[in-house]
């Protein structure tokens, strides 16, 4: 199976570049039936078109791809750390900078309690903080330009600067290390202030939410289909509200109801869709995961299972109930 979203810093390059499974050229799976079937625009097409897109563990065991490469060695990058005080001011110009963002800048902003580690700055350890994160392909000049409007209100920190491809993984500057953990999606089809008033009552400094929450920035190149249709059909939102958090099997319960809360209060904003690869944990329904597609998707998507395990021996993934 081949997932849609790539994360951290290389997933805002999608902004530009477009979702992952367009740029799939073929796959090797071996189905159900121990065959090794190869997957492309010409060969086996209802089962590269399921492929890309279509659920995680669904269809069989991927042991081979294909894949466009894109000439990206540098870029403009980084992030800026808003304290508490300034959680309402950072959050409400960067959705206003959005709607002016060039397709070429890729953007997410991060609403988290830090964790009270040594290893943190002082001004960041154990605070509440707004993250806001960026990668842009264009010229340095140009970028410095672009965020100058997050830079002129004064984070406590800033890390955007030109760097290497290889440094991507710093925008975002997530834990390397496994955790159990558990998230929620849904996608928004606009920020307005409204948005990010209710965002910051269940989600802001003093809300004393249970879980981070990050809103990833979509559209551009992520919301026009690839040159070979994929299972991906639904591509509106604008952004990608998740939530989420480091929780054990006990803790689960009461996160999710504090999700209900956020949700429902979001509702008004949202497309009624997700994206299916924000969604985790093993209570995902069919009901939650089909609102991540189009109607005419779901069907199709059926007739492949059916088609290439109906005995549903690959039978992890989401929607079992």
């Amino acid at each position: 199976m081949v997932s849609y979203h790539l994360g951290g810093g290389i997933g805002m390059l999608g902004r530009s570049l477009g979702w992952a499974v367009d740029h799939v050229r073929a796959l090797e799976v071996v189905t159900a039936d121990g065959v090794l079937r190869r997957a492309s625009a010409t060969e086996e097409t209802e089962l590269f078109w399921a492929l890309r897109g279509g659920g995680k563990g669904t269809l069989g065991v991927v042991v081979a791809i294909e894949i466009d490469l894109h000439p990206v060695t540098r870029l403009y990058g980084g992030g800026m750390h808003f304290a508490a005080a300034d959680a309402d001011r950072a959050l409400t110009t960067w959705a206003e900078w959005t709607r002016t963002a060039p397709e070429s800048m890729g953007s997410s902003a991060l609403l988290i309690r830090m964790p009270d580690l040594p290893v943190l700055p002082d001004a960041l350890r154990g605070r509440y903080v707004v993250h806001i994160r960026f990668a842009f392909t264009g010229s340095a000049a140009e970028g410095e330009r672009l965020v100058q409007p997050l830079r002129d209100l004064g984070p406590v920190t800033d890390t955007v600067a030109e760097m290497p491809y290889s440094a991507v993984g710093s925008i975002h500057a997530e834990p390397t290390t496994p955790v159990p953990f558990d998230a929620r999606n849904t996608m928004l089809a606009t920020l307005d202030a409204g948005a990010v008033a209710e965002l910051l009552r269940h989600a802001g400094p003093d809300a004393d939410a249970p879980y981070l929450v990050e809103l990833r920035l979509m559209g551009g190149a992520l919301a026009r289909p690839g040159a070979v249709p994929s299972a991906l059909g639904r591509r509106d939102g604008e952004f990608v509200l998740y939530a989420g958090a480091a929780a054990e099997a006990e803790q689960v319960p009461a996160l999710h109801a504090a999700y209900d809360r956020l949700f429902a209060a979001m509702a008004p904003w949202g497309t009624g869709g997700v994206c299916v690869n924000f969604l985790s944990g093993p209570d995902v329904t069919a009901t939650q995961l089909a609102t991540g597609y189009l109607p005419a998707d779901i069907a199709r998507l059926a007739a492949v299972k059916r088609a290439v395990d109906p005995d549903d021996v690959f039978r992890v993934h989401h929607g079992r109930a």
